[in-house]
């Protein structure tokens, strides 16, 4: 039994990895949007035709790797986040019941709360949980690797 428990909860673990690479993509793509603002600003404060002392276009230029290098990460967790989809996905639609498979989907793929999950497909809290329990004791690890 516990040896179940200790595998559900790797199984839960993986699972959950995919909603945490979307927080962490969401996260690099402000801190990019942020460093164009900065960017634009700083082109603004140049544009006035008044001599300065320093900066000038080595300010412009740190912008710029910043922006390279979160764009080179923001890539790469895309690409994680695909593959971890696609996993995800396929284990889940290997399950045979409807009701698991939309719950494992929303709960896991669409990253809605258990609230959320439970008011869309018409369950109350605990049903939903009996039957995300009843799905994943289903899912095979080797199908999440």
């Amino acid at each position: 039994m516990e040896q179940v428990k200790n595998l559900n909860e790797e199984k839960k673990e993986y699972l959950n990895t995919y909603k945490k690479s979307r927080n962490r993509l969401k996260s690099l793509e402000l801190q990019l949007e942020q460093i164009k603002i900065d960017i634009v600003h700083v082109r603004a404060s140049q544009g006035n035709g008044m001599p300065r002392g320093k900066g000038g276009i080595n300010d412009i230029s740190k912008y710029m790797e910043q922006m390279a290098n979160l764009e080179e990460q923001i890539d790469n967790i895309r690409l994680d986040i695909v593959d971890r989809q696609i996993k995800i996905t396929s284990a889940i639609n290997l399950l045979s019941d409807d009701d698991e498979c939309t719950i494992m989907t929303d709960k896991y793929l669409n990253c809605k709360t258990w609230e959320e999950v439970s008011e869309d497909n018409g369950y109350s809290w605990r049903t939903v949980h009996r039957i995300h329990g009843r799905a994943l004791k289903k899912i095979k690890l080797e199908n999440l690797a």
